[in-house]
């Protein structure tokens, strides 16, 4: 089992938030995350843009992911308008993860990508 690392990076002048996540993440790893998550939004205008990568990210148990979908709730309240998901390319992993993230309650809209590089090109309004 890999130890949970996370890194969160905010450029207000874009209006987005950059997350990476990698590892199994308990719950307290979450509620840490979320902590400076919701730090890092106030930041950031309603509207803002997440981009998560979530590629090296492994699957967590129940009590991670109830903390998985406050993250959820926090974002949604703050404004967050779109995230794009840099996803793991294998289908059991990137079910087991998203799992969580798709029953939180959200109003904004959720991109899947494969790549950084993808993840940008929505950012920049290249790709819907």
């Amino acid at each position: 089992m890999a130890s949970f690392k996370y890194s969160i990076r905010v450029e207000p002048e874009r209006n987005v938030v950059y997350m990476t996540q990698s590892g199994r993440p308990q719950a307290r790893d979450f509620r840490a995350l979320l902590e400076e998550l919701s730090e890092a939004t106030t930041r950031l205008q309603p509207g803002f843009t997440l981009v998560n990568d979530q590629r090296y990210l492994e699957p967590f148990d129940e009590d991670a992911m109830s903390v998985a979908k406050e993250l959820v709730n926090v974002v949604d309240r703050a404004g967050l308008s779109k995230v794009i998901r840099i996803v793991p390319s294998d289908l059991v992993s990137q079910t087991k993860i998203l799992r969580a993230l798709v029953t939180g309650e959200s109003s904004y809209q959720t991109v899947r990508v494969s790549s950084p590089a993808e993840a940008e090109k929505h950012v920049s309004g290249e790709m819907g």
